[in-house]
């Protein structure tokens, strides 16, 4: 029978696998709680690394034996009420959590069938099969190649603009709405849940049972910061379609300036949004305000519904009234043809010019010749005289009554010494921004003066963004004002990572030291020697992972990487 790589599911010879180069030899491959690898559930679809995992299941590739394509596999294993059996294969339900392990698995059942049902052409990574083995459930979706939004969203800048962002999210909400309509909630969409293919769409995958994407329930909360509604951290509240519309709203937010909006469970009642067109001011304002009506903290003012939200993000406003030309229906046809028919056949009726008109028109010109003969008699002798006066040179007689020249203590000063008159501009809205592209930016050039008052810690703002400005926006200001910025040095706070991902796999060094970096953390790297550990792995820090470093007392974290 022909081996398969774990990570990639193509055939390989040896242990190292040339396509990938991963080492299907490693014996960090067969680990808890996950599926031995080579494992085939339901007699055909052999399963190789866990590539997601949350507190309601595992993600695996796989191998579908019957079509030969590579898949995905779910499986049903909420960690908190079951565990793996000593084969590696069998789940097992906790003592005493039987009722609620089945209740759960209900709901994974019935979402799983809503998502076969749906065969639709959309942007949902679809679901292919449903199958039960080895004490649990399976779900089979198909596979898509391609990297997260997060991923892309780095590798191009960190945000895109909305002409690529219309044209790329538009079948997408259009999947969305196809979920609403069939009953299913996401609650999930976030960067981290859309792929983004080679062919350049997108893919929505991490639809999950509504257990997953709240708190309180009887297994691990999977919420995504910042784009997590607010019903989500709230007990016993209602989701629907509103629910998507703020996850959705919030990608494109972050898609369109670059910063991830606030948390929702961290906002306060009276904290207002930083309005996208502030921090990118060539989002068309129809946009910028349909995406922060989506994210109203509270889901009454709040857009419904993605059909809603589809409307105000791709109907723009005419800039004058039209008035729509009216299509006739049968009916009308009939009436307009009667009303033609009418006016042909009806005698013509002759024109009467009124008496008042006739009056008028003969008594106008009698009016305007009397007119003309009393400007002759009367006004035009006056111009005469007032001109022959002139001509006989009173006017350069030196009569000091007549010399109107200012005395030359009190002349003006000629024009070119006068100060020039400075314009006047109004004070934009600068939070947010970065304070060196103010400082590089041709918009302000030559009209304001940016000044760095002073840096504080933030936790809203990343570093060198700008907290707050000492002239609040649209105030008007002369040209060359110099305006004192505080900008943001990142968090006071920084809590360090874990070592390995969700799924046991170590973090390279590279992903580690940019975190750490971006949050203001100075990275120092050490290599040394240790044969538990392949080359460029992380063996330990200088402080213990997932505690808080504190950069008002420290700036240094050492990284003891294996040569």
């Amino acid at each position: 029978m022909e081996k398969r790589c774990y990570a990639c599911m193509n055939v390989t010879d040896t242990p190292l696998c040339r396509h990938c180069g991963h080492n299907n030899a490693d014996p960090h491959n067969v680990r808890d709680p996950f599926l031995t690898p080579g494992t085939v559930v339901g007699g055909r679809y052999e399963v190789g690394l866990g590539v997601e995992r949350n507190g309601e299941g595992i993600t695996y590739i796989a191998f579908d034996r019957e079509n030969r394509v590579r898949v995905r596999v779910r499986e049903f294993f909420p960690d908190t009420l079951c565990h793996r059996a000593g084969d590696h294969r069998t789940v097992q339900t906790n003592n005493g959590c039987d009722i609620q392990y089945k209740s759960l698995m209900t709901d994974y059942v019935e979402l799983s069938k809503q998502l076969i049902s749906i065969t639709a052409n959309s942007c949902l990574l679809k679901a292919l099969n449903i199958l039960a083995d080895y004490g649990t459930i399976y779900t089979v979706y198909e596979d898509a190649s391609g990297v997260t939004l997060s991923k892309y969203l780095m590798k191009h800048g960190g945000s895109l603009d909305w002409d690529e962002t219309e044209n790329l999210f538009l079948p997408l909400l259009y999947t969305v709405k196809l979920l609403n309509f069939n009953g299913v909630v996401h609650r999930g969409i976030s960067p981290d849940t859309i792929l983004v293919t080679e062919h350049h769409e997108l893919k929505l995958k991490g639809v999950c049972t509504s257990a997953v994407r709240a708190i309180n329930s009887e297994i691990k909360p999977e919420l995504f910061a910042g784009y997590t509604a607010p019903e989500q951290y709230e007990k016993c509240a209602s989701h629907g379609e509103w629910t998507d519309v703020y996850s959705i709203c919030a990608v494109l937010y972050k898609v369109l300036t670059g910063s991830m909006p606030p948390r929702a469970d961290a906002q306060s009642g009276g904290s207002s949004l930083i309005m996208p067109i502030q921090l990118n001011p060539s989002i068309p304002r129809s946009v910028s305000d349909a995406v922060a009506r989506g994210l109203h903290r509270r889901k009454e003012q709040r857009t419904r519904s993605v059909t809603d939200l589809i409307s105000e993000l791709y109907t723009t406003a005419p800039s004058f009234s039209v008035r729509p030309q009216r299509i006739l229906d049968e009916e009308d046809d009939e009436v307009k043809q009667y009303e033609v028919e009418r006016r042909m056949t009806r005698p013509r009726k002759k024109f009467r010019m009124p008496v008042w008109l006739v009056v008028l028109l003969i008594t106008l010109p009698i009016m305007l010749i009397g007119l003309f003969l009393i400007y002759q008699l009367v006004l035009s002798p006056m111009d005469e005289r007032a001109s022959n006066t002139s001509s006989m040179g009173i006017a350069s007689i030196p009569d000091s009554s007549l010399d109107t020249r200012p005395d030359s203590s009190e002349a003006e000063p000629p024009p070119s010494s006068q100060e020039p008159v400075k314009n006047t501009v109004s004070v934009d809205n600068f939070q947010g921004k970065y304070f060196d592209d103010l400082l590089k930016s041709s918009t302000y050039k030559d009209i304001l003066t940016f000044v760095k008052k002073e840096e504080v810690y933030s936790e809203e703002y990343a570093i060198g963004q700008v907290v707050s400005q000492a002239i609040e926006k649209n105030t008007a200001v002369e040209e060359g004002t110099e305006i004192e910025l505080t900008v943001s040095k990142g968090p006071q706070l920084v809590q360090l990572p874990p070592l390995t991902d969700d799924n046991g796999s170590p973090i390279i060094l590279e992903v580690y030291q940019e975190y750490l970096e971006k949050n203001g953390v100075t990275v120092q790297v050490e290599r040394e020697d240790n044969p538990d550990y392949r080359t460029g792995e992380i063996i330990r820090l200088s402080h213990e992972p997932m505690t808080l470093f504190d950069r008002e007392k420290e700036s240094t974290v050492t990284i003891y990487v294996a040569l």
